[in-house]
């Protein structure tokens, strides 16, 4: 065992059975929802589509005549078209900026990377009919669209369909109801008002479903020298889940309140930093292609900001700044480590071997070097400064040893790499489920285990079942 390894490496291990643990209540949990945003289209989604709107499962496109509710996953779903009948031919412009940015790095050939992509809070389409706007826009991770109608203009013009759409009906508290291929998602009453003197005047406005399933609107009587604002919402939560993340696997706080949240986006791994008020998108990042899926296990943050996430990827061709330690192709089921700056650029991202060493969790010391550690399901990890170097199983799926290891600070090679088990017999398994770093710099590893791991002045040992390390 070398020098290095020696002075930087202690292990704590003791060895429990398995309990269910109490909870504790929170009784003043306020929760956060991510707020919906609107990106400029720079190639991230259909050419027809001018802004989009990320969900955990789908995304909301705003094209040149309308709307689109497009889901990712289920073969039985179909997209929903709402576009605007006998309108003008208006670009959509973004409007109120929010300052954040998006990021897609969805193959591995850089030239298709995408970084700080502008996000908006507001859409219009102006004049779409005359002296009628429309405009898009979030509330909280609502889907909201204000039909302005300003002196001179009629809201009898306002006409559209809705393609795609199995079934229409106007239910009996006025919503919109549109069900396709199983799934219902709604246009909620809409709420007309006009300004006067500062308070809101309501209007009475409901929907007209013709036979030939065109809708427009009824709106009661208004002054028609004043403006006209039709508010309908996009209850749209049973067909496309409104997070942008779904699946999360980690949340971490800077040391200015930010919050980020690391998850899975469609086949995708996302990463988000909202404000410390958590009403605004910092950044939106996401990594992995749109072929093969990808999951994020663990999060962690350095003293800069900067946020690291491991991961599993099936996909042959995710995106990797080093090769350095294995590559994937075949039977493709394979651990990442991805650092992103400040910003939600990608610093680096690397697999950590050509085989299956899949990490479970991950932290960062001072100097900006990662620490993995997971499990290993074959004896391909590339063991350097090793405290093990040989697989202690049979290579399977289910006969994992436990794995360790230090990149870095430039993710491209290993500083240490380690499995650690004794022998695992076949159906057997030994894996980490978390690292941390003590002020001396040793790791601790916890884990899961129904073998014994190695034992230095045990508390207890002979593990007989699901015991944990």
């Amino acid at each position: 065992m070398t020098s290095i390894f020696r002075s930087r490496l202690a292990f704590l291990i003791c060895v429990c059975y398995l309990a269910t643990p109490r909870l504790a209540l929170a009784h003043d949990v306020k929760p956060v929802r991510i707020p919906l945003t609107f990106e400029q289209n720079e190639g991230q989604a259909d050419k027809s589509a001018r802004f989009l709107a990320p969900s955990g499962r789908g995304t909301v496109l705003l094209t040149k005549d309308g709307l689109v509710l497009s889901p990712s996953h289920g073969a039985s779903r179909k997209s929903v078209r709402l576009h605007w009948l006998h309108a003008a031919s208006v670009a959509p412009v973004a409007e109120s900026p929010t300052g954040g940015f998006a990021n897609y790095y969805t193959s591995n050939n850089r030239k298709h990377w995408l970084s700080h992509i502008p996000m908006f809070s507001r859409v219009r389409y102006a004049e779409i009919y005359r002296g009628i706007d429309v405009v898009f826009h979030g509330h909280e991770n609502q889907l909201e669209y204000d039909i302005v109608v300003s002196p001179g203009g009629n809201p009898s013009d306002i006409q559209f369909r809705i393609d795609g759409a199995e079934r229409l009906s106007v239910t009996a508290d006025g919503s919109l109801e549109v069900t396709s291929v199983g799934e219902t998602w709604r246009l909620l009453p809409p709420a007309a008002h006009q300004l006067r003197g500062g308070i809101q005047d309501a209007v009475l406005a409901t929907y007209h479903l013709s036979p030939n399933q065109s809708i427009s609107l009824n709106v009661g009587s208004y002054d028609r020298d004043s403006t006209l604002v039709i508010d309908p919402v996009v209850d749209y939560a049973n067909f496309l889940p409104s997070s942008v993340l779904t699946g999360v696997a980690g949340v971490q706080l800077d040391a200015q309140g930010g919050l980020f949240v690391a998850g899975t986006s469609g086949d995708q791994v996302g990463l988000i930093k909202l404000n410390s008020s958590g009403n605004s998108i910092i950044y939106s990042t996401h990594i992995g292609t749109n072929t093969s899926p990808s999951g994020a296990n663990a999060l962690t943050l350095d003293s800069n900001g900067d946020a690291y996430i491991a991961g599993i990827t099936s996909a042959e061709d995710f995106p990797v700044t080093s090769s350095n330690l294995g590559s994937c192709g075949g039977f493709c089921n394979a651990g990442f480590v991805a650092k992103f700056a400040s910003d939600g650029s990608l610093a680096y991202s690397t697999l950590l071997g050509s085989g299956q060493e899949l990490p479970r969790a991950i932290t960062v010391d001072t100097g900006g070097s990662a620490y993995v550690a997971g499990l290993a399901a074959d004896d391909l990890l590339q063991t350097v400064n090793a405290f093990q170097t040989s697989y202690g199983g049979v290579p399977c799926t289910s006969c994992e040893n436990a794995f360790f290891a230090k990149l870095n600070p430039a993710g491209t090679n290993y500083v240490f790499a380690s499995y650690f088990s004794g022998p695992v017999p076949a159906g057997a398994a030994l894996f980490a489920t978390g690292i941390v770093l003590d002020s001396a710099g040793n790791i601790l590893l916890s884990g899961e285990t129904n073998v014994d791991p190695p034992l230095v002045n045990p508390w207890e040992s002979g593990a007989g079942g699901a015991v944990s390390f």
